[in-house]
């Protein structure tokens, strides 16, 4: 064989050669989207599922609070149960944030609005029947405020995360 007929076997190894690795390149980009996109899809969910929690949390001290008269009020037994209640679904809330956070891979700083969030809803508690009305619509002002700075919060630092593009 001469020289030249050596040519179009190496031209067709190299196209082929670069052929193959472009699939492989191209194999690996779609496994990596496709992990990034069920990433996401994960963080999406627990996300929504964080923020349902958060709004059932913000309804029922609301409804706490919200009686009209003293004869209305939680019994002091019920209210100190009641601090315990929201106390340890604030703590949960508080794990299943970080959790979302170390998921999503950004940094956190949630503890201090949870803790204000829990200290308007439990402040005075035992003593509600006691509390006018007026002290427990702010009271109830307050939960509503510190809910949704929770939730902007949330909403906020994942929005910057993953940088949605507006439809």
């Amino acid at each position: 064989m001469s020289e030249g007929s050596y040519i179009p076997i190496i031209v067709s190894f190299i196209i082929f050669a670069l052929s193959t690795i472009i699939v492989i390149i191209g194999w690996g980009k779609i496994y990596l989207n496709g992990r990034k996109l069920a990433s996401r899809s994960e963080v999406m969910t627990l996300k929504s599922s964080l923020l349902n929690k958060i709004d059932s949390l913000e309804s029922e001290a609301i409804e706490f609070w919200a009686f009209e008269n003293p004869k209305e009020a939680p019994s002091q037994d019920k209210c100190i149960l009641f601090t315990k209640v929201f106390s340890l679904r604030i703590h949960n809330l508080a794990i299943e944030i970080s959790y979302l956070y170390d998921l999503a891979k950004i940094s956190s700083g949630h503890s201090k609005e949870l803790a204000r969030l829990q200290r308007n809803i439990t402040l005075n508690m035992e003593r509600a029947s006691n509390i006018e009305v007026d002290d427990r619509v702010e009271k109830i002002t307050q939960i509503s405020q510190k809910a949704l700075e929770i939730r902007k919060g949330i909403n906020d630092s994942l929005i910057s995360k993953f940088k949605f593009i507006e439809p």
